[in-house]
């Protein structure tokens, strides 16, 4: 559903979320990014963005990471 619906703020609207976590690969030049927008859906605003290398070196470490940087 997600994938066919463009509108991800709308989505999850719909759902009743208060909060969205869009994932995204990127790439410049030769290297490859995890880019991650934490965005709050009743007012529709960005609350935290980031990027990092990926694949990520360390799963583990990555994922303890994250709730600090969000």
């Amino acid at each position: 559903m997600s994938a066919a619906n463009k509108d991800n703020l709308k989505l999850a609207q719909i759902l009743g979320a208060d909060g969205l976590l869009l994932l995204d690969a990127a790439k410049e030049g030769t290297n490859q990014f995890l880019t991650a927008r934490l965005v709050a859906v009743k007012p529709g605003v960005v609350v935290g963005s980031f990027r990092s290398p990926w694949p990520v070196p360390d799963p583990i470490q990555w994922a303890r990471w994250i709730p600090a940087r969000i």
